[in-house]
């Protein structure tokens, strides 16, 4: 599409000529349609490039020697057919030594190269794994790609992240990618992935036999063993902070629902906020501290864990001898935080 706030326009025309063109800042001040303006300035863009064959170049324009050489000109040069030329560049053992021959030379005086990607996009044979983790921001997940993206590049495999799974869908279609991994996902999109190639899930709530493998979290042991800790400690009034995020009921229902499952069990219950079952700002968790209304909080990742616990020290509430915060995934490892580690190298590596 033709940008009118950029100042110059780059064309190649027939004859292989790059035309400079500058549009004047008093076109753009023209109350014209920008439709009828474009097709103005590319009817003038054609009759100039007619016109300015074999006539000196003005304006910093560049010569084109040569334009870029293609199969088909490799092929008409050596006098054989394209799929001739092909089946040289593909290594077909059915083409003669001295058609090959012939091929290879001429295409070596051209400098053409194959295009490799091209060349496995067309026999489907593309190594890429296409990649879904929400929240690639945070510590633990960005880790986690990381990790990714270095175990499957040194196989030979290259690794597109995809935010949505509209853009799974579409490297898996346009780039055929040959597997994907899947972050918490639903069981709707891995049975759609399924049906196109192998799935790789990591920590999804259900399992999906016969459709995906998945890649299970842990976290039902690490929190037992915290909350029954906290209890021993004398501590009651139990709280969960989460960051507002796309994955908040997930987490919830992955970690935390083993606490609550305790909390029961002793008799108790989670401290809830006005809007939930959960508290969802951080100011909101300082001033239940201030009232003594909370003495520990689980919150959802390190990150969160650790900006709760600067809001609460600039209001004078310490950690951990006013309240105990409890983190998750082992980003940061500060002695006045509880933390869950988990090794994403050896998670990437499985």
């Amino acid at each position: 599409p033709l940008d009118l706030r950029k100042s110059h326009i780059y064309l190649e025309n027939p004859s292989s000529v790059i035309f400079k063109l500058h549009i004047f800042r008093f076109f753009l001040k023209l109350s014209i349609d920008k439709y009828f303006f474009c097709v103005i300035m590319l009817s003038i863009l054609e009759i100039v490039s007619k016109g300015c064959r074999g006539l000196p170049l003005k304006m910093g324009a560049k010569m084109i020697t040569k334009r870029r050489v293609t199969l088909s000109d490799i092929a008409q040069e050596a006098n054989v057919a394209i799929k001739t030329a092909s089946k040289v560049f593909n290594g077909d053992k059915t083409v003669r030594p001295y058609i090959k021959d012939h091929v290879l030379k001429i295409a070596g005086r051209h400098n053409y190269r194959p295009n490799p990607i091209a060349q496995a996009m067309r026999m489907k044979s593309l190594k890429i794994i296409s990649v879904s983790i929400c929240e690639l921001g945070t510590p633990f997940l960005g880790s986690l790609f990381e990790n990714l993206y270095m175990q499957f590049n040194e196989k030979g495999f290259l690794v597109v992240p995809c935010s949505y799974m509209d853009a799974v869908n579409n490297v898996n279609h346009t780039l055929y990618a040959c597997a994907t991994v899947l972050g918490s996902p639903k069981k709707e999109d891995v049975s759609r992935l399924a049906q196109k190639g192998p799935v790789v899930a990591i920590d999804a709530i259900e399992s999906f036999p016969g459709l995906a493998s998945n890649l299970h979290f842990d976290f039902q042991t690490p929190y037992t063993e915290i909350t029954e800790r906290i209890l021993s400690m004398g501590l009651r009034k139990i709280a969960v902070h989460l960051a507002p995020s796309r994955s908040v009921e997930h987490n919830y229902a992955r970690k935390f629902v083993h606490v609550d499952s305790l909390l029961k069990k002793a008799g108790l219950s989670f401290v809830a906020s006005n809007s939930g079952k959960y508290f969802d700002d951080s100011n909101a968790v300082v001033a239940a501290c201030k009232k003594r209304k909370i003495e520990a909080v689980f919150c959802q990742n390190d990150t969160v864990a650790l900006l709760l616990m600067a809001e609460l020290q600039r209001n004078g509430i310490r950690a951990p001898e006013d309240i105990l915060l409890i983190g998750c995934d082992g980003t940061y490892l500060p002695d006045n935080l509880w933390t869950i580690v988990f090794d994403t190298g050896k998670i990437a590596a499985m």
